[in-house]
């Protein structure tokens, strides 16, 4: 097994994003919506092939179509990478 070279540094950060998705319903109608969600994470190198991350986010206004009128709440991301 390779060495691992722990304790391995973590990298915290934090993140904020805005968008506008655009509805096309016809050539002379054309509505919007605005979107944006802020979070906070970490990364990790453990070693020369491994790395990993986690965040979270959670809406600050818009529609977050996937959890209904229910999407105020926050969600976990994670990331794990293994190179060779």
């Amino acid at each position: 097994m390779p060495y691992l070279d722990l304790p391995a540094p973590v990298q915290l950060f934090g993140f904020g994003d805005w968008g506008r998705l655009y509805h096309i319903e016809s050539n002379t109608r054309k509505t919007f919506e605005a979107l944006a969600s802020a979070g906070v994470g970490a990364r990790v190198n453990v070693g020369p092939h491994i790395s990993g991350q986690v965040a979270g986010a959670v809406p600050l206004f818009g529609r977050v179509a996937a959890l209904g009128t229910e999407g105020k709440s926050w969600r976990v991301f994670f990331v794990l990478n293994a190179r060779y």
